[in-house]
């Protein structure tokens, strides 16, 4: 245009502005929709860190009583000399099956709680950018350490209280 100011038309005017138009109406919708999905994410990554955390707490108490109603069903015939009896063996049978249904159970709640946990952690990495995703994860991995030596001290104490 600046060579031959001739060519610049009406129509050359009107296409030059509709492709100005176009392509800032790209530029601000790629801006908005990328400012809508921060915002989302925003207000949805606490919630999604803190239903993991809140998981992981679950998992570990249906762990935790899982073990403690298997501790508690191996100690009951021990406690109860009476069941070793011949003829208390139905009763030995149907605690021992009610015990192990129990104790089953009880990991299977634990097993579904792991995949939500994953569930949720898929999520998060999907959806976190930069700094935020490294404190998210490092909440979650101190929880989980805190949660396993809570675990393993208690394995610990009902193993002290077997001897």
């Amino acid at each position: 245009m600046a060579f031959k100011p001739a060519d610049y038309t009406p129509i050359v005017d009107t296409m030059f502005s509709v492709l100005l138009f176009l392509l800032a109406y790209w530029i601000g919708n790629k801006q908005e929709t990328e400012k809508a999905r921060q915002q989302a994410n925003d207000r949805w990554l606490p919630q999604a860190e803190s239903v993991i955390l809140r998981l992981m707490t679950l998992h570990t108490n249906v762990v935790r009583f899982s073990s403690t109603t298997k501790t508690s069903c191996d100690s009951s015939q021990c406690e109860m000399p009476e069941l070793q009896d011949e003829k208390m063996k139905a009763v030995r049978v149907k605690m021992k099956t009610e015990c192990e249904a129990s104790g089953q159970r009880l990991d299977d709640i634990a097993n579904q709680l792991e995949d939500a946990i994953e569930d949720w952690r898929r999520f998060v990495s999907a959806n976190c950018v930069g700094e935020e995703c490294s404190r998210i994860f490092e909440a979650l991995e101190q929880r989980r350490r805190r949660l396993e030596e809570a675990l393993d001290n208690d394995a610990r104490i009902a193993e002290a209280r077997k001897e």
